[in-house]
């Protein structure tokens, strides 16, 4: 159910079964809002040609979570949060 609410396309690899929460610990660049019609030219057997969106799901996504901050050769997400938690919902396979 997820993975077509939100338009992940199988492609992109990942089972959407996690739900991660922590706490932010200041400023940070994200886009908030729903998400954006995925297509794709070619065909793939196991994915969809193009995923839509669910329009009453709203979405975060932070671009370079797992990149290296420069100024402390931690990961960006080590830095950027605090109390974070992994929270298993079970795989969609759908």
């Amino acid at each position: 159910m997820a993975r077509h609410s939100c338009a992940i396309a199988r492609r992109w690899g990942g089972k959407v079964d996690i739900v991660v929460r922590g706490l932010l610990k200041g400023p940070l660049l994200a886009y908030y809002g729903i998400g954006t019609i995925q297509s794709f030219d070619e065909e793939q057997s196991d994915d969809q040609k193009s995923w839509v969106p669910a329009p009453d799901v709203i979405q975060i996504y932070i671009p370079g979570l797992i990149e290296k901050n420069p100024q402390t050769g931690n990961r960006i997400y080590a830095d950027a949060f605090e109390h974070l938690e992994q929270i298993k919902i079970g795989w969609d396979p759908m």
